[in-house]
């Protein structure tokens, strides 16, 4: 401890001479004195004597006296001259940086002050500034002003670190430049350039956490530039003028250009001040004995109650209490509410569903079912306590809910009771619904149902009753049954043990069967029995007043006992109108025992973690962070890890406990609340009133039959009451109709005025922010997962692989933790077991550069930053939040964890596993556990660490990674790769070559990874043997995998460092995974971790290797994967991580052949390793093309013999079959086998729609801007169009026409549809124009030139030789090709001077490398070519407007157009409706009635009844499917549709139909989505006799074997848009238009106007100008406009400034001017001024006042001169703007926001040689 206690002061400002080696052993000093270490010691000295140079006093460079500035910004010289001057420096600095660049000429600057804090107030000081121009000095450098920026920090960073008092001093770094200030001060990342020019902005990193270590705190300001800051001015006006040429009297003289260049740079920090935590280097690499392990972990991986747990029981494991036999009411309900209301909404939310589960809970139900509710969608609910398990109804009807109090269940049952886990619904249709309850120890099964009505058919009631005890059988027998709903039977007096004789009734079928029931399943009903039911026992009056029993709730005999009574809740508002039903209820004793304590590994959060994650709570929690506690370097990695989670846990646990469950409600008004309880008020005086009518009439009966009653006195005390009784019922009953209509409309208004102004306020919030604010706000993503189902709760209930259902939570957790484990070859272990397995692997000295291979601090900090705070928590609960509230001092607590793993080779046991849970695929049955994924929830610092090693990985995955194998690093992106293989296909196919495409799947790709291949064998890791018998593998091969894993690691070979290779292997051999709920941890023999970031890498190192062994095998059999072409190599093979596809070409008749000795290659060589391939839909599979010679019979042979698939018989694995497909889904891109591009775009078209479907309410929203508009449809539904847009070829017509629909129809979501469904009708120009996007043409241009630019960047040769092969193939129809034509365009609109040449060479292989470096400045060209473009279509837009309005005013003058001939007003009548005769509906267009009456009302095209087949009889042509026919009816202009009309008789429409169905079977019908099967995708079929005699006599045999003649279609015309042509057409269209146009004589021109005119002249290069439109050709025809040429010198403009206006209507303009001239003005040499040789005009902001004052006068003068007619409005806040613009601007003036301080305009810009004198 002395030693460190040394070095924790200034050590390296007064080493010591001597040394303590005299102090060691003999083995210290044997080390010491290796070669190793004494390596270690020149290096480490160097590193100790540069930084001894930086904290060397007397820095050199700063200059005191401000008064030798030649000029400051006028505000830093009032400041300067405000602020003393002190050379004595204080304790807190404040240094201004700034950097200034003007033609690659940098300089830097900064200015420091000091603050001087007093108990009343502070003040501040000026120390000095220092300033000079940016070299190489101290590295590379960029002549660029964030470099500047840099460098100034650099040497502000040089300044403070020799300072005497800097470790006790408070600073503040103040700079302009966010990116580059906030990168130094670790707010950020550091800027990463594309080229590794410079590294000058990391190096202001690395100072700056020099500085950061030793003083006391460094904060970052940013500062806005030239926004009137003083001192910010200040360093700027110093920095511009040191690049001008001044220089200040002390030069600066760098100290850290030797430190900058030293290898151990990055781990500088470290020697600048170490502690006990983070020691010198030198204990660092010579790697003593660490401290043993404690044995201390995580308490949640415990199972053993221990005094940790105790602290904080309920998180770290449910333990079920121990209770004594206590007794509890269980009540049960049963109602038929005849529409829950929902109105069509899936989220099954209405204001009916809330005040039943209301009035549920208040009277105390537990249990509740529901029939009738008419449900949309089948899901889980969660309302406040309740839990609502909805069945879907059917067309509208049926539907049934269950609804369980989980909180109240839980304390019955003492059980922590979660209907997620303890709830499995078994059984769940629109009539039935049954689910198992374990509540703790007992289970009840509870089935909800709901028979038919008894109007419905015997036979469909029995069929129902007979499907409803099947159902039951399937019940678990261990469970008490309880069944409640509405049986719409009556049972009749049939006493027993089921039913009694209370309020019998006739038995009818349906009651005869429910006894059956009862008797099997030992049921019994108690509503039936005296002895239980009370009261009222009908549940049901019908509309007439029919009174009936058809509600029951059974109940197993044995639970008799526990009865306590069975009523009709009478007070339970059911809100069913005029029909009432009844609730039935049920109460229920039941006694709960003693419990065994049950303890599971759970996992639940810890904090509030969206409360932390406020802004306002960043400063608690950088606190917690610095208060992290040191923990010195000697303890060992594991109980590190231990003490810095029990901090952070506890402190979290405190600042931001875990909040309850709020309870979600709907919105309701205060007078709909009023409504709601006058109509339940009503409603109990009416059944009062039904009440005491009935008693009142009951005691008449009891008076008749007791004696004789007078008639008198009948009248008196029965007749007169009982007409009052019946009026006040009469006038209730209708005051509760009006009600209920009142309060049904007023809910619905509500609800949809809550909804609007939910949509409203968010289209407030979301005004004028950024993209992700946006998104932030609207959250369209969650919009659309809600539409599509994905965040819809499905019902609870798990069925495993073995066909039977998880009844509980120990079932559940079993077979999850079997299906993974068996997937990852997993072991059970315990965490002590772990924790013995993280054991050193090194032990040895290291040698310094071995740090290289570690990652360095910026690294880890990059990392946290990169964080999803979104992502869920590890076992260790804690959030990236915790992290990134402050990076920098995040990663200095953490990074002594990771160095110490790294050089010990000791894994972290913590980090290297975590919670697994299952992840729902999205397809099939998701109560199928078989479609679910694993997902691995692993610690954020865990995640963090993989991140930063991620990198060093990576580089040596970069170094042994086959060719064209990608994905994991940087390089190709899927787009190149997914362009290779249709350069396979293309070229195959031109070459007239035969070729088959092999697409691999693997099977569990990065869990099958054997760990010791990847990185050797570590502690932990099990035997090669023991892991290929756990694999399963088949025995014959264990040879074979023993040879191909023994003795390799990957990571060392790749990486050629032991540190990465032992730190990845003891992390591999540690890893674990734990399912919530299950009791005990699987260690997985196999694998990476599946949340783990380099998991991806890892496998593409496994795969580097596989494919090179398929390489060499398929070398020997004679397949070559890669060619030799004259571009260069060509590969056969492309990889994207675990996605493979191979090419093979081959003569027709051996292609088949030579893919399957491929595919066995294949899967010998992935079984070797210990990977294996997966087949099925989608997986690995095979697309054939034939072409060239013999390719039909090839074919025909190869469809016949192998029609379900290549039977591939393997040596290991036996027979297995690979489908061969016609298209495959590659990349996120589709592959077919004719190469067409049309099912692909169809595709993408429909995904795109449907993203943007469900946002059509935002889309169209007038609130939103229609900026952000545009910007959510290019985000979410132009961005999946234009996928994989950049590798389309050269599209034919019917392949554009599809690409130009798609666009419009995604460009058209911007648009409102009408109320009778139509849309606005626009041209594809205004739609460009309203979303700010490309034409459809030009977007696919500037598709390709991005993926042209992405293959500058990445520069791979084989992607390059691959393309240069296809352009000397396919020519003319290459991609290459056009990208030529994309360039060209380029060239058009950005001006040919800025393309270069070169880039039209491109089929050159060696052009590509010369504009690798120049990548980035052809993006910039391309976003200037697509604004330009954009540009165009806004002008060509607004210029078809603007002749619009100008024709407009031209009528409005009284002209005429020579064409245009009177027309009589058109009478406006319906006539031009078109109604449809269903439902009365009109609508503008027939097009549209049609689509009503298909849609609406189920009517089709008629021409689908003549249509039997693919044939047309009128031209003798077969259209391969019925769809195609039925098109070719419709679209034909021959008149084939009406000879079938008048030849043959139409189908019935039955028939039609079934045909329609068979089309949609076979997937070719017309109105169907995505492609079609690859078993219905069969190019031929063998024709039947009777299918060639009918051809033959139609005359549809081919030619030459007996049909018709060949003939040739003619080519069809095909028009692309071109805003230029359109746009030039238009304006002669319009410059014509303006010939035709007569002037009306009695119009008077009202107005002038002057304009300033390039006489005519065309714009520079060829452009078009504004002033070649026609309409100031259209103004300059008219008689009273002129064009006048003056000089603006003479007016007092400093040069001559020739001039030509425009003026309408000013006669005496010219006159006006020449009198106004200067007459001593005389001209100089110079017009404007000179630029190299050429002449150019001076730039004028303003004309001189001259000028400006005699304009005016001249439109004064003839404003004077007309007769004015009424009055003008002046606009709204003119007055205030005027005077804002006569201010002049005051940076300090509050008031003053939005606002912006201009420069001089005169000041520097007046040549000396034309002032007049």
């Amino acid at each position: 401890m002395a030693e460190l206690h040394l070095q924790e002061g200034d050590a390296l400002l007064r080493p010591c001479q001597e040394d303590n080696s005299d102090l060691l052993d003999g083995w210290s000093k044997q080390q010491l004195q290796s070669p190793v270490q004494e390596n270690n010691d020149v290096m480490l000295e160097s590193l100790k004597a540069d930084l001894q140079v930086l904290f060397t006093e007397g820095w050199k460079g700063l200059n005191r006296d401000f008064a030798l500035i030649p000029y400051l910004h006028p505000y830093a010289a009032i400041a300067s001259q405000q602020v003393k001057l002190d050379v004595e420096c204080h304790n807190v600095f404040h240094i201004f940086t700034d950097g200034s660049c003007k033609r690659h000429n940098a300089a830097w600057a900064f200015v420091v002050l000091c603050e001087c804090r007093l108990p009343t107030h502070s003040h501040l000081v000026r120390i000095g500034y220092a300033a000079g121009m940016i070299d190489d000095s101290i590295g590379p450098v960029r002549m660029t002003a964030t470099d500047a920026e840099a460098t100034a920090i650099i040497a502000g960073v040089e300044y403070l670190l020799a300072c005497p008092t800097i470790q006790h001093a408070e600073i503040f770094f103040h700079y302009d430049a966010l990116a580059v200030g906030h990168g130094a001060c670790g707010l950020q990342n550091v800027v990463q350039h594309v080229d590794p020019l410079s590294d000058r902005q990391h190096a202001a990193r690395i100072m700056m956490s020099i500085l950061q270590q030793r003083a006391s705190e460094v904060t970052g300001l940013h500062v806005k530039a030239h926004q009137g800051h003083p001192w910010n001015e200040c360093a700027d006006s110093i920095a511009g003028l040191v690049r001008q040429g001044w220089q200040p009297m002390v030069q600066t003289e760098f100290r850290s250009g030797r430190l900058l260049s030293h290898q151990l740079r990055e781990w500088a920090w470290i020697e600048a001040k170490p502690d006990s935590q983070m020691p010198s280097l030198a204990i660092v690499l010579n790697n003593s004995q660490a401290d043993p392990n404690e044995g201390w972990y995580d308490p949640t991986l415990s199972l053993e109650a221990s005094k940790w747990e105790q602290g904080k029981k309920g998180r770290d494991m449910k333990e079920d209490q121990h209770h004594g036999c206590r007794v509890h009411r269980l009540r049960f309900a049963t109602a038929n509410v005849e529409t829950m209301e929902y109105n069509g909404d899936s989220d099954c939310g209405s204001i009916k569903a809330n005040e039943l589960l209301r009035q549920c809970q208040l009277e105390h139900i537990h249990i509740c079912a529901i029939q009738e509710s008419r449900a949309r969608v089948s899901r889980m609910l969660t309302n406040g306590p309740f839990t609502r398990l909805v069945a879907k109804g059917c067309n509208g009807q049926a539907g049934v809910e269950l609804w369980l109090n989980g909180e109240e269940l839980a304390k019955i049952f003492h059980c922590v009771f979660q209907p997620e886990k303890d709830v499995c619904v078994w059984h769940s249709s629109e009539r039935i619904l049954a689910a198992r309850c374990q509540m703790g120890t007992s289970a009840l099964e509870i089935v909800v149902f709901y028979a038919p009505q008894r109007g419905r058919s015997a036979q469909e009631k029995e069929q129902w009753w007979k499907h409803f005890k099947s159902v039951l059988e399937k019940r678990d027998k261990r469970a008490h049954l309880f069944m409640l709903g509405d049986g719409n039977c009556s049972v009749g007096s049939c006493s027993g043990d089921e039913i009694g004789h209370h309020a019998a009734d006739l038995e009818d079928e349906g009651g005869e069967l429910l006894r059956e029931i009862c008797r099997e399943q030992k049921l019994m009903i108690p509503s039936t029995f005296e002895c239980w039911h009370e009261g009222q026992t009908y549940t049901f009056t019908s509309a007439h007043g029919d009174r009936s029993r058809i509600d029951y709730i059974l109940m197993p005999q044995e639970l008799g006992a526990s009865v306590v009574r069975s009523f009709i809740h009478q007070d339970l508002d059911l809100m069913n109108g005029d029909r009432d039903h009844f609730p039935l209820c049920l109460e229920c004793d039941i006694k709960v025992g003693e419990k065994d304590v049950v303890r599971r590994f759970n996992r639940s959060p810890i904090y509030h973690r969206a409360e932390a994650m406020k802004m306002q709570q960043k400063a608690a929690m950088q606190d917690i962070l610095v208060n992290c506690p040191s923990v010195d370097w000697s303890v060992d990695v594991n109980d590190h890890w231990n003490w810095v989670r029990h901090h952070l846990q506890q402190k979290v646990k405190d600042l931001f406990p875990c909040q309850k469950r709020q309870q979600r409600q709907l919105y309701f008004s205060k007078e709909a609340w009023n409504v709601l309880c006058s109509r339940k008020e009503i409603r109990k005086q009416y059944r009062a009133l039904q009440r005491e009518k009935r008693i009142l009439i009951l005691r008449a009966i009891w008076k008749a039959w007791k004696g004789n009653v007078q008639d008198s006195q009948a009248e008196e005390t029965f007749r007169m009451p009982l007409h009052f009784l019946r009026c006040q019922e009469a006038v209730t009953l209708e005051a509760r109709i009006r009600v209920d209509h009142d309060f049904k409309c007023i809910k619905r208004r509500d609800w949809r005025q809550w909804i609007k102004q939910q949509l409203v306020d968010k289209v407030e919030k979301a005004r004028g922010v950024r993209s992700a604010e946006l998104f932030k706000i609207l959250r369209p993503k969650q919009m659309i997962a809600r539409s599509t189902g994905k965040l819809i709760r499905q019902l609870p209930g798990l069925c495993g692989e073995d066909g039977q259902w998880k009844n509980n939570r120990d079932a559940i957790a079993l077979e999850w933790q079997t299906q993974f484990g068996t997937i990852e070859n997993a072991e059970e272990v315990t965490a002590a077991e772990l924790l013995q397995r993280s054991v050193s692997r090194h032990e040895d000295c290291w040698q310094a550069l071995d740090l290289l291979s570690v990652p360095s601090l910026y690294q880890l900090e990059s990392a946290i930053r990169a964080l999803q705070a979104a992502k869920a928590t590890g076992l260790d609960g804690l959030g990236a939040e915790v992290l990134q509230a402050d990076p920098v001092v995040a990663a200095k607590k953490l990074y002594p964890i990771l160095l110490k793993a790294a050089v010990r080779g000791q894994g972290v046991m913590e980090f290297a596993g975590g919670w697994l849970l299952p992840l729902f695929k999205g397809r099939g049955n998701p109560q199928n556990m078989a479609g679910y994924r694993a997902i691995l929830l692993e610690s954020v610092v865990s995640r963090a660490f993989s991140k930063a090693w991620r990198p060093l990985i990576t580089e040596g995955l970069a170094r042994v990674a086959r060719p064209m194998q990608w994905g994991g690093r940087q390089g190709l992106s899927i787009e190149a790769l997914h362009l290779h293989v249709h350069f396979w296909k293309r070229n195959a196919k031109h070459q007239r070559k035969s070729h088959a495409v092999i697409f691999l799947d693997i099977k569990a790709a990065f869990y099958s990874v054997v760990k010791q291949l990847v990185a050797g064998t570590a502690s932990g890791m099990q035997s090669l043997e023991k892991v290929f018998a756990k694999m399963n593998l088949p025995t014959d091969m264990k040879e074979g995998f023993l040879q191909q894993t023994m003795g390799v690691n990957l990571i060392k070979e790749a990486t050629g460092s032991a540190v990465m290779a032992n730190s990845a292997a003891a992390m591999l051999g540690l890893t674990w995974f734990v399912i919530p709920e299950s009791k005990s941890l699987q260690a997985p023999m196999t694998g990476s971790r599946p949340g783990d970031p380099s998991a991806d890498v890892l496998f593409s190192l496994v795969l580097s290797k596989v494919i090179g062994v398929i390489e060499e095998r398929a070398q020997q059999t004679g397949i070559q994967l890669s060619r030799e072409t004259t571009a260069g190599q060509v590969s056969n093979m492309v990889t994207w991580v675990d996605d493979i596809a191979f090419s093979l070409t081959e003569d027709a008749d051996r292609l088949v052949g030579r893919t399957m000795d491929l595919l066995g290659i294949v899967q010998d060589a992935m079984l070797e390793h210990g990977l294996s391939l997966s087949y099925g839909v989608g997986k690995t599979a095979v697309m054939i093309s034939f072409h060239g010679k013999g390719a039909t019979v090839a074919r025909q042979e190869a469809e016949q013999k192998y029609g379900q698939g290549l039977a591939l018989m393997s040596e290991h694995k036996g027979k297995v079959i690979i489908p061969i497909v016609g298209h495959y889904r590659h990349l996120g891109g589709f592959i077919t086998r004719s190469g067409s591009r049309i099912p692909e775009l169809r595709v993408r078209t429909v995904g795109a729609l449907s993203k943007l479907k469900p946002l059509r309410r935002i889309l169209v929203h007038e609130g939103l801007q229609k900026e952000q508009r545009s910007r959510l449809i290019k985000s979410l539904g132009l961005s999946v169009f234009t996928l994989h847009a950049g590798t389309l070829f050269a599209l034919t017509q019917g392949e554009y026409q599809v690409w130009q629909a798609g666009i419009h129809k995604i460009y058209q979501s911007l648009h409102q549809r009408k109320a009778n469904g139509e849309v606005q009708h626009s041209t594809m120009y205004q739609l460009a124009d309203a979303m700010q996007s490309p034409m459809p043409l030009e977007l696919m241009y500037l598709c390709r030139l991005r993926l042209l630019v992405h293959l500058f960047k990445t520069g791979d040769a084989y992607m390059i030789a691959a393309i240069v092969e296809n352009f000397e193939i396919e020519k003319e129809n290459s991609w290459l090709q056009g990208v030529f034509h994309s360039l060209k365009w380029l060239e058009n609109q950005v001006g040919a001077e800025h393309v270069p040449e070169e880039l039209f060479q491109l089929m050159d292989p060696q052009v590509w490398n010369w504009f690798q470096a120049g990548a980035h400045e052809l993006k910039g060209l391309i976003k200037k070519a697509e604004q330009s473009h954009l540009c165009k279509v806004k002008s060509f837009c607004e210029l078809k407007t603007h002749a619009e309005v100008q024709d407009q005013i031209c009528r409005e003058m009284g002209w005429t157009l020579e064409e245009e001939s009177e027309k009589g007003e058109e009478s406006s009548t319906s006539a031009g409706f078109h109604e449809c005769t269903e439902c009365g509906a009109k609508f503008d267009k027939a097009s549209s009635l049609a689509t009503h009456e298909q849609r609406k009302h189920n009517k089709r095209v008629a021409r689908r009844r003549v249509a039997c087949d693919a044939a047309c009889r009128a031209c003798g042509r077969f259209y391969h499917t019925r769809p195609r026919m039925i098109k070719h009816l419709q679209m034909a202009k021959s008149g084939c549709w009406i000879f079938h009309l008048r030849n043959y008789v139409p189908m019935s429409e039955e028939a039609a139909a079934e045909l329609d169905e068979h089309d949609r079977k076979r997937g070719v019908a017309a109105h169907q989505k995505g492609l079609v099967e690859h078993s219905l995708d069969q190019g031929w079929r063998w024709c039947t006799d009777q299918e060639l005699a009918e051809w033959a006599a139609l005359g549809m045999l081919p030619p030459g074997q007996g049909g018709r003649q060949i003939t040739l279609r003619n080519a069809t015309e095909w028009t692309v848009h071109n805003v230029g042509q359109e746009a030039t057409k238009f304006e002669h269209q319009l410059l014509d238009r303006a010939t035709r146009w007569n002037p009306n004589p009695d119009w008077i021109p009202r107005g002038s106007f002057t304009l300033e005119h390039p006489k005519g002249c065309g714009g520079k290069d060829n452009k078009w100008t504004i002033w070649d439109s026609s309409f100031i050709k259209q103004l300059m025809l008219a008689g009273d406009i002129k064009l006048w040429t003056i000089l603006q010198g003479p007016l007092g403009q400093p040069c001559a400034k020739p001039t030509n206006l425009l003026a309408a209507r000013l006669e005496r303009l010219g006159a006006a001017i020449y009198e106004g001239y200067n007459k001593r003005w005389r001209p100089t040499t110079k017009l404007g001024g000179r630029e190299g040789s050429q002449w150019k005009t001076a730039r004028a902001k303003a004309y001189p006042p001259a000028l400006c004052r005699i304009l005016a006068q001249q439109h004064i003068a003839f404003a004077e001169q007309q007769i004015g007619e009424g009055t003008t409005q002046e606009p709204e806040g003119l007055e205030q703007a005027l005077d804002a613009l006569a201010n002049s601007y005051d940076p300090y003036w509050l008031e003053a926001r939005g606002t912006k301080m201009c420069s001089d305009y005169n000041f520097g810009k007046i040549p000396e040689d034309s002032v007049v004198t």
